[in-house]
């Protein structure tokens, strides 16, 4: 499963805690995470790999669910072996 809207849920960010290239033969290498709520900014996290670590997820499930902004920043792609490139930024909200 996917994450399909910019508006989802604190349950489907955790039960999806794992970045997909969108083109074949590509993989995700990195990138930074930061998180918004109740006016305080967390972050930004560089993040290695695809997948977000211990502490990432930690934070979501430690901040309450309410008016929860997330940014997903400096994507970075290798594909088919290649050089790193830049994938575009991921916004992510939710309220519950």
């Amino acid at each position: 499963g996917t994450i399909e809207s910019a508006v989802t849920s604190r349950e489907r960010v955790l039960a999806y805690p794992r970045l997909l290239a969108q083109a074949l033969n590509c993989e995700v290498t990195g990138f930074d995470f930061s998180l918004t709520a109740e006016g305080k900014t967390w972050g930004p996290v560089s993040v290695k790999g695809a997948v977000f670590n211990e502490e990432v997820k930690d934070r979501i499930k430690e901040t309450e669910p309410t008016n929860v902004k997330i940014s997903i920043t400096n994507i970075r792609v290798k594909c088919n072996g290649g050089d790193e490139i830049s994938a575009k930024p991921i916004n992510l909200e939710y309220n519950h």
